[in-house]
């Protein structure tokens, strides 16, 4: 596939895992969440993005006793 010169949107959209935990950051930890896309250019350097997003959600880690472990 050879794409013109200039700017080119390729919308897509994904479904996140329903029990995911909110993005959260810390003193002592945090959770994020990033997107990454990769144009793969045949004899040249790829171009990379990286995006973070926020999730937001119900789950309560508290309720967990994996998520209590100490290290």
């Amino acid at each position: 596939m050879v794409l013109s010169e200039g700017e080119h949107c390729f919308p897509f959209s994904t479904v996140l895992p329903t029990k995911l935990p909110s993005s959260f950051e810390g003193e002592f930890g945090h959770i994020r969440y990033t997107v990454k896309i990769v144009i793969d250019r045949p004899w040249k350097f790829d171009h990379e993005i990286k995006s973070a997003f926020t999730v937001i959600s119900a789950l309560d880690l508290n309720t967990h006793a994996t998520a209590k472990v100490c290290l």
